[in-house]
């Protein structure tokens, strides 16, 4: 071996050896925690370069975490952000070769507009939500944010869910668990998963829209491209960056959890998951 080859062989061996080795879970804890993380680049790989970090942490954030996927190979660490009564979920994802490494770091994206429409609804006072739907308006056009009380319900309550933290996810199928059985068991007679020439039949469930109104779903379609007999029940999103509910009755269909699809599924219980894609 050439003396310049065995050098760097020589000092890449010693750098693995000085290494410490971290757990997912302990490797995202060390990544965010206050204090300094020596030699921190050896422990990124893929797009992650280093950030966020706890020096991007703003004073007064706690933290949990909750470690949602690992095998041998790849892992996953839910980081639940909190400030005062505020929760936000971000997720950060882990390859080993050698050692556990951050490979991605992601949440639900492209969320401003709709935080700034959420924002101005909370915002109305009854008298105001009275004005908007009583506004002049002609046939052709008509500008008004919502025309009738139900419809500001559902546009507060529905924006309200997409930027909600998973606990409060979950917590709102949990007290609403006999609504969505009962719809889907509803879409499922009405032939919404099978096909007629090639296309699903998306007629005749006026009546389960409006159910899934109070219950704050944007849409409900069958999703055969990523998975088998899965009736997605979407809550909200713009572009890719969607979170919602997922049917699915074999878990053999279930999607894999990604840094470039979905970035979450949390089981919910007989054939139901949470998810979110970017």
């Amino acid at each position: 071996m050439k003396p310049l080859i065995l050098i760097a062989a020589l000092f890449f061996s010693a750098s693995l050896c000085n290494a410490q080795t971290y757990t997912p879970l302990q490797l995202a804890k060390k990544l965010l925690s206050k204090e300094p993380f020596d030699n921190l680049k050896s422990y990124c790989t893929g797009e992650f370069d280093g950030h966020p970090n706890g020096s991007d942490i703003a004073p007064g954030i706690k933290l949990s975490f909750l470690t949602l996927k690992e095998t041998d190979k790849l892992a996953m660490i839910n980081v639940t952000i909190t400030r005062d009564s505020q929760q936000f979920d971000s997720y950060l994802f882990f390859e080993k070769d050698t050692i556990w490494k951050v490979s991605a770091f992601r949440a639900l994206a492209m969320t401003g507009i709709i935080a700034k429409i959420n924002e101005d609804l909370k915002a109305f006072s009854p008298q105001q939500v009275d004005s908007v739907i009583a506004a002049r308006h002609t046939v052709k056009k008509d500008n008004r944010m919502f025309k009738s009380k139900s419809e500001y319900q559902y546009l507060l309550g529905n924006t309200s869910l997409t930027l909600a933290s998973d606990s409060a996810l979950i917590l709102h199928f949990n007290n609403n668990k006999d609504a969505f059985e009962k719809t889907r068991e509803t879409l499922v007679a009405k032939g919404i998963t099978s096909l007629d020439n090639g296309t699903r039949d998306m007629k005749g469930i006026d009546d389960v829209r409006k159910q899934l109104k109070l219950l704050f779903i944007d849409n409900v379609y069958p999703n055969s491209n990523s998975t088998k007999n899965t009736l997605t029940f979407l809550i909200g999103g713009i572009l890719d960056n969607a979170v919602g509910y997922m049917y699915i009755p074999n878990k053999t269909d279930m999607p894999e959890i990604t840094a470039s699809n979905f970035i979450l599924i949390r089981e919910l219980g007989n054939g139901w998951y949470l998810y979110k894609t970017t």
